[in-house]
């Protein structure tokens, strides 16, 4: 919201300076500290990612821009294991939270120098036009962006239990793997498809094909007890939950472009809802079965 009224750039220099914060009061201090810490760099990070897929969302190329900065988070989340396990035995866990501050505080002056002046332009034009246009599409966009956060965090919190639990097999961290790594490629190839014009019904039909797809594969992954054709399921998993998320910000961003942050914020909160309430639902029904 805050983002609609003073500007992009200096809401996400703030998202970033929280991060910063927030990682360097982990890193350096004691375990009270790192609460405080968390909830700085919870922030910093929401924020920072809420309004630069807004900045991606209105700048030429939206769904190339946005597919691959999602494209960039999904190797970032393949990498940074291997990359802090090699470097834990000299930095501790503290590592962990002052490598990715310190990468917020490099990028932060090239952001504080980034011109988007045809930005700033159009949230001046449209600043007393803050209209929701379709109520019921958000609703809509929203319940599934729910959805999606279940499944990305459901299936990031239980992969490896289902394969060492269920499945009596190693292969969990290779599934795992697989799901993030095939994520990265399936965005990549999304933003080099045709730009989608007109009212956004190809989109739309895109994003419901791949929840068909996500449904079916997950059905595998529940009932096939067959370790490799699990494995093959975490590496469609991914591919086909590729699309969902940018899909889904970009159809809100149309719903609303005189509020794009504003939108963008609510569908984040209902797939952090989902993400949040994944865990302690397959809990609970675990405990039952």
């Amino acid at each position: 919201v805050l983002a609609d009224r003073v500007g992009e750039k200096k809401m996400t220099l703030i998202g970033m300076g929280a991060f910063f914060a927030g990682c360097i009061v982990i890193g350096t201090g004691n375990f009270a500290s790192a609460l405080l810490g968390n909830l700085l760099a919870g922030f910093g990070y929401s924020a920072t990612e809420c309004i630069v897929t807004t900045i991606l969302a209105k700048l030429p190329g939206a769904e190339r821009n946005v597919n691959d900065s999602q494209c960039a988070f999904c190797v970032g989340a393949v990498l940074s294991p291997p990359l802090l396990k090699g470097l834990l035995r000299e930095w501790g866990w503290r590592g962990a939270f002052l490598i990715p501050g310190a990468a917020f505080f490099l990028l932060f002056y090239p952001m504080a120098g980034l011109k988007l002046p045809h930005l700033e332009e159009k949230r001046r034009e449209k600043a007393g036009k803050r209209r929701l246009s379709n109520v019921r599409i958000l609703l809509l966009l929203t319940a599934l962006m729910g959805g999606y956060g279940m499944i990305e965090n459901g299936s990031g919190y239980y992969l490896e239990g289902l394969f060492s639990e269920h499945l009596g097999s190693g292969l969990g961290a290779a599934a795992l793997s697989a799901f993030w790594v095939t994520m990265a490629f399936g965005r990549f190839l999304a933003g080099r498809r045709k730009p989608v014009s007109g009212d956004g019904k190809v989109r739309c039909a895109d994003v419901g094909l791949a929840f068909l797809a996500v449904f079916f594969v997950l059905g595998i992954l529940g009932f096939w007890k067959w370790g490799p054709a699990a494995l093959a399921a975490a590496f469609f998993l991914g591919f086909f939950c590729a699309p969902l998320w940018p899909g889904l910000m970009l159809e809100a961003a149309k719903a609303y472009p005189q509020g794009t942050g504003t939108v963008i914020g609510i569908m984040n909160i209902a797939g952090a809802v989902g993400g949040a309430g994944s865990p302690a639902i397959l809990g609970y029904v675990k405990g039952k079965a």
